[in-house]
């Protein structure tokens, strides 16, 4: 299975309040990734983590890869959902 990685900014990410209704998420260098306007801090702290959950289910399915026929149908049904996130993550799927 080949995989293609898309470059996201640098990990790890941390969300920044600028004003009460702005919130910046900034990546590694300290630049910005993006400004959520109107949302809250829960909103803030998932996107912020979102480079750890999509490394964290690359790990998941490569544990797995080339053993689909040794697995159950409910591992493979998290597999399924979990390669769908990552095709999502990386623009696929949107």
């Amino acid at each position: 299975m080949s995989v293609t990685m898309v470059t996201h900014a640098p990990a790890p990410w941390a969300f920044s309040d600028q004003r009460e209704w702005t919130t910046r998420i900034l990546c590694a260098d300290g630049s910005s990734v993006c400004k959520i306007s109107g949302g809250s801090r829960a909103d803030a702290a998932l996107i912020s983590a979102a480079p750890d959950l999509l490394a964290s289910l690359r790990e998941f399915v490569a544990l797995y890869d080339g053993l689909e026929n040794s697995i159950g149908a409910t591992v493979k049904a998290k597999l399924a959902r979990a390669r769908l996130a990552i095709s999502k993550a990386d623009g696929g799927g949107v």
